[in-house]
C-alpha cells in the first residue's frame, strides 16, 4: 500500500472514529439530548400503545415542545385512528418486542437501534467500497450526516426524520457508487440501493417521490451498464414505496385525512395563491370557486378556521394543478420557493426544546459536537450570503445534473464522481425545500426540509473534489508528480 493510500486510509478511519464517538455520546446522553414532542409523537404511539409518560401532568396525548421527556410507558392503549404507519415504527417495535404492560421504555433504547442500524449500513458501505479514495469519500459524507448536532437529536425520539435521512443516506452512497464504478459489487450496490429507497419511501409520505426518483436514477445507470433485470427490479421497488404507503395509510380516514387537508390548505391558501398575480385566473386553475378569495393568505390555524374552514373546496383539488399555475403565474412558484430559504434557518428551531436538563448544553460532548456539525457554520453565515450560497448551491445541481446525464448517454466514466455528487447535493436541496413550502406550506421548514443541510454539504465536496482533480491534472501533466496519483 502506498503512502497516498495510507494517508486516505487514516483520515477516513479518524473521521468514522470521531462520528462514531459522537453519535453514540448524544444518544446515550443521560439526562436526554432530543428534539421535544409537538405532538407528532402521536402518530407512533398510537400504532404502538406507547405513550410519553409525563410527571408534571400533561396528557398522554399531548405535545410536550418546551423540553424533551425520558419517559415512554407501553401501556398497549391503540388508538389506531391516530395511528400513521411508517418504516420508523420499527425502532419503538423493537424495543417494547419483548416488554409487559406497564414498562418503561427508556428513549435511548430506541436511539441506540437506530445508531446500530446506521453503524450496520456504514459497515456495509465500506465492504461494497474498492479502494482508500472511495473510503475517504464515504468517511466524509457519513460524518457529515451523522456527526451533526442537528441530525442526531432525531435520534431519541419518535419522529420519522431519522428513517428519512438513514435512507437518503444509503440511496445517496449506493447511487455514488454505482456512478463511480468503484465498487466491489455492483449487484452488492443494488441491494443496498433497494433498501434505502424502502427507508426513504416508507419513512414519510412527504418522500416517497423522492424514493422513486432515485429509484429511477439508479436502474437508469444500470441500464446503460446492462444491467437490465437489475434496472427493473430497482423500478418496481420504487413504485411499489407510494403503493405501499399509501396503502398502509388510506387518505379518507384518521390522522392522514387531517394531516392531508391540513397540508393542501396550508399549500393552497397560506403558501401559493397569496402570490397569485391574478387571483381569479389562479382559482380556476385550480379548480376553486372565487368564494375561495377571502380564504386566501390563511392557513390551517387560523383563528377564522377555527369553527369553520373557509374554503373546504381545496380538500378536493390536487398539487397537480400547480404545474399549469407555476408556468403561468412564475410567482406562485419563485417566491415561496424564495421564502422557504428564509425560512430554513435557524436549523434548530428555538421552539423545541432539546434538554431535558439545560446544564446538558454546556456539556463537553454538546459543545463539542455542535462545534464541528456543518449546522453550525451554516448558522454564522449572514441572511444575504446564505441566501444566495443557497441559489448558487441548486443552480449548481441542476447544470451537474445535466453534465451526468451526457456522461450517461455517452457512456462516458467518472471516477472521481465529482459531478454525480453536486448534483445529488442540489436535488436534496431543492426536493426538500420545495416539498416543505408546496407539501405543507411554510409551517416548520427546518423540520419539514430537514435534510438540506446535507444536500449543501454534497455540492461543497463534489466542488472541492472537482476543484483538486483540476488541479491535479495540472499538474500532472507538467510532470511535477506521477499522473497516477489522479487515480
Amino acid at each position: 500500500m502506498c503512502r497516498k493510500h495510507k494517508i486516505m486510509y487514516t483520515v477516513a478511519a479518524a473521521l468514522i472514529a470521531f462520528t462514531v464517538l459522537k453519535m453514540f455520546a448524544i444518544v446515550g446522553s443521560q439526562p436526554l439530548i432530543a428534539y421535544a414532542n409537538n405532538y407528532d409523537f402521536i402518530r407512533v404511539e398510537g400504532c404502538l400503545g406507547l405513550w410519553q409518560d409525563y410527571t408534571d401532568g400533561t396528557p398522554q396525548a399531548s405535545g410536550h415542545i418546551n423540553s424533551p421527556v425520558n419517559r415512554l410507558l407501553l401501556n398497549r392503549q391503540y388508538k389506531i385512528d391516530l395511528c400513521l404507519v411508517s418504516v420508523d415504527n420499527i425502532y419503538p417495535y423493537l424495543a417494547t418486542r419483548f416488554r409487559t404492560i406497564g414498562s418503561l421504555i427508556d428513549f435511548r433504547i430506541i436511539g441506540g437501534l437506530k445508531a446500530a442500524a446506521v453503524v450496520m449500513a456504514m459497515v456495509i458501505i465500506l465492504w461494497l467500497s474498492a479502494d482508500a479514495w472511495v473510503v475517504l469519500i464515504v468517511s466524509i459524507i457519513f460524518s457529515m450526516l451523522f456527526g451533526d448536532f442537528a441530525y442526531l437529536i432525531y435520534f431519541n425520539t419518535l419522529y420519522n426524520e431519522f428513517s428519512e435521512l438513514f435512507g437518503l443516506f444509503i440511496c445517496i452512497i449506493s447511487l455514488w457508487l454505482l456512478w463511480t464504478g468503484r465498487t466491489r459489487s455492483l449487484i452488492g450496490v443494488s441491494i443496498t440501493m433497494g433498501i434505502g429507497i424502502l427507508f426513504l419511501g416508507l419513512s414519510k409520505e412527504q418522500y416517497i417521490w423522492f424514493a422513486v426518483l432515485l429509484a429511477v436514477a439508479a436502474a437508469t445507470i444500470y441500464a446503460r451498464k446492462y444491467y437490465y433485470r437489475t434496472a427493473t427490479l430497482l423500478v418496481l421497488i420504487g413504485i411499489t414505496c407510494p403503493l405501499l404507503f399509501k396503502g398502509m395509510n388510506p387518505s379518507d380516514y384518521g390522522v392522514t385525512q387531517a394531516i392531508q387537508r391540513a397540508n393542501i390548505t396550508d399549500t393552497v391558501l397560506g403558501a401559493v395563491l397569496p402570490h397569485a398575480t391574478d387571483p381569479d385566473a389562479a382559482l380556476h386553475m385550480l379548480h376553486l370557486p372565487a368564494s375561495c378569495e377571502s380564504a386566501i393568505g390563511k392557513n390551517w390555524y387560523s383563528k377564522e378556521f377555527m369553527e369553520e374552514h373557509l374554503c373546504p373546496e381545496v380538500f378536493e383539488t390536487s398539487r397537480a394543478y400547480l404545474v399549469p399555475l407555476f408556468i403561468q403565474q412564475p410567482a406562485t412558484f419563485f417566491v415561496p420557493m424564495s421564502k422557504a430559504i428564509h425560512h430554513a434557518r435557524p436549523i434548530m428551531d428555538p421552539v423545541y426544546g432539546i434538554f431535558e436538563d439545560m446544564q446538558s448544553a454546556n456539556r463537553l460532548r454538546t459543545r463539542v459536537t455542535r462545534a464541528t456539525s456543518l449546522t453550525t457554520v451554516l448558522m454564522m453565515l449572514s441572511d444575504r450570503v446564505f441566501y444566495w450560497l443557497m441559489i448558487v448551491a441548486m443552480c449548481s445541481g441542476i447544470v451537474a445534473m445535466l453534465m451526468c446525464g451526457r456522461v450517461l448517454w455517452l457512456r462516458q466514466r467518472d471516477t472521481s464522481g465529482a459531478g454525480m455528487l453536486v448534483a445529488m447535493g442540489g436535488i436534496i436541496i431543492i426536493y426538500a425545500l420545495g416539498s416543505a413550502v408546496f407539501g405543507d406550506g411554510l409551517a416548520d421548514i427546518p423540520k419539514h426540509a430537514a435534510p438540506w443541510p446535507f444536500g449543501l454539504g454534497l455540492v461543497f465536496l463534489g466542488l472541492c473534489v472537482f476543484v483538486m482533480r483540476f488541479f491535479i491534472k495540472i499538474v500532472s501533466k507538467k510532470n511535477i508528480i506521477s499522473p497516477s496519483f489522479q487515480s
